[in-house]
């Protein structure tokens, strides 16, 4: 049996919004937001888990905050927490892991009572805005007393924990109903109606039987089209006719069951056990600890042919060296001697001989911060990308100096789109893969490279967390 749920999350255009590109309350979006979408849910019989921003409210008011949440509720649908917390902050922080714990136990408890207060059932499950969340939104929707998240994106930059792919697994105390995706030529695509084929979607059900969980996923406004760059919009009647006809779909399968998150929750929670989610990926934790004693508490016996190393380490250059010879310990038992520094910024580290036989490191590619603009214009000269073929290189790595935006951009440019990530992986075939992670949360560049590889792949992943 598949299970499918609706999702829905009700805020409006978050960028457009910000940029001020439109005054009006996209929520609503004259008749076609969700007034429109609960119509269709009744009309199917489906309930669905709506997920509010209500950190909306210094735009638009708490009391029409307060009216949103109400319909919703009154209409006989769930009301679940979406985060969006850059309203609410005077430093205009956008994802709930640049907070700090403190920070987003506040956010989520004060969300979490807005809603109880407005409509009398406080909501179940979380949505952290852009899939930007951490471990600790998870420890603050536990303190909040939500029960369920639903932020995990596989392979989403902003994801900054990745521990499984379309599986329902529990995690910290709080169960995951992750967004869930297809493939699409081997590119994530997101069961969104805004995102997949309709057709895609038939297909999915047909081949997938019994894939466990479904999340259809949409915005309270996708069911119009934005015109003159939002600043009007019109109702979608190709929109309205693809999610009605998922609907039949879902209810004329007999294959499929529906049902809000709340309730699957209840359905799902009395044979999820298990804190240490299973995934076809490994996702193992190394703990080393800065601060007093230094001990790696994971010993890996196999020895690969070549693994990857990607860096994003946030400590002190004095403490670099015994990192970097405990990494090496680590990986080959034996001392990796790498000439390259592990201190602020991304390196990544690919190596292509068994680890006894690795050599110093040498010949890398390596960029500053203000070489970067210069970097992007010359990526087609760098014979790794002319040439296509990686068997004469033995090492290669990027850096960037410890500029995020700069590694990010150009990370994408490397790695990006999927047939070139698959060209450097597929020619590395690594079988291990190590991430040394400054706060132990995951990094999103590094999601971002590696998914569509190991979205297919047996490659063992470790995250080394430095805490």
């Amino acid at each position: 049996m598949t299970n499918v749920s609706i999702t829905i999350d009700v805020e409006n255009p978050q960028t457009p919004l910000f940029e001020k590109r439109f005054s009006d309350n996209r929520i609503w979006s004259d008749g076609n937001g969700i007034e429109k979408i609960i119509e269709i849910l009744n009309k199917y019989g489906i309930k669905g888990s709506f997920f509010t921003n209500v950190y909306e409210y210094p735009i638009w008011g708490k009391s029409e905050m307060e009216r949103i949440v109400k319909y919703i509720h009154d209409k006989g649908h769930d009301v679940e927490l979406h985060t969006h917390p850059i309203w609410i902050d005077d430093k205009r922080r956008e994802n709930m892991f640049q907070f700090t714990l403190r920070e987003q136990e506040a956010i989520i408890q004060w969300g979490a009572d807005f809603i109880e207060t407005h409509t009398g059932r406080r909501p179940t499950c979380h949505r952290a805005g852009a899939y930007g969340f951490n471990n600790d939104t998870l420890i603050a929707c536990k303190k909040a007393g939500l029960a369920v998240d639903s932020s995990h994106f596989f392979g989403h930059p902003n994801c900054k924990l990745i521990w499984c792919k379309n599986d329902i697994t529990i995690r910290n105390g709080i169960v995951e109903f992750p967004v869930t995706y297809l493939l699409r030529e081997k590119q994530i695509i997101k069961t969104d109606i805004d995102w997949m084929h309709e057709s895609e979607f038939h297909d999915l059900i047909n081949k997938y039987k019994d894939c466990g969980f479904i999340n259809l996923f949409f915005h309270s406004y996708s069911l119009t089209e934005t015109c003159d760059n939002f600043a009007t919009h019109t109702i979608s009647k190709r929109k309205i006719s693809f999610l009605e006809n998922i609907l039949q779909k879902v209810n004329e399968t007999s294959h499929l069951e529906s049902h809000n998150l709340s309730k699957l929750y209840q359905k799902y929670t009395p044979s999820l056990t298990s804190t240490d989610p299973d995934s076809s990926i490994t996702f193992t934790d190394i703990c080393v600890n800065n601060k007093t004693k230094r001990k790696l508490i994971f010993i890996n016996d196999k020895k690969a042919a070549s693994f990857i190393l990607n860096h994003n380490c946030m400590i002190k250059e004095s403490e670099t060296t015994t990192l970097r010879e405990e990494v090496a310990s680590f990986c080959a038992n034996k001392p990796l001697k790498l000439t390259t520094p592990l201190d602020y910024g991304y390196t990544f580290l690919f190596y292509t001989k068994p680890f006894n036989e690795l050599p110093k490191y040498e010949n890398s590619l390596s960029y500053g911060r203000t070489k970067y603009q210069k970097t992007l214009n010359d990526i087609s000269r760098i014979p790794l990308y002319e040439n296509k073929n990686l068997s004469t290189y033995k090492d290669y790595s990027f850096y960037t100096n410890g500029d995020y935006n700069a590694s990010f951009e150009l990370g994408r440019k490397l790695f990006y789109p999927v047939d070139t990530t698959e060209t450097i992986l597929n020619a590395l075939k690594p079988e291990i893969v190590i991430s040394i992670d400054g706060d132990g949360s995951g990094d999103g560049l590094e999601t971002y490279i590696l998914s569509h590889y190991l979205v297919s792949s047996e490659t063992e992943f470790y995250n080394i967390k430095v805490s």
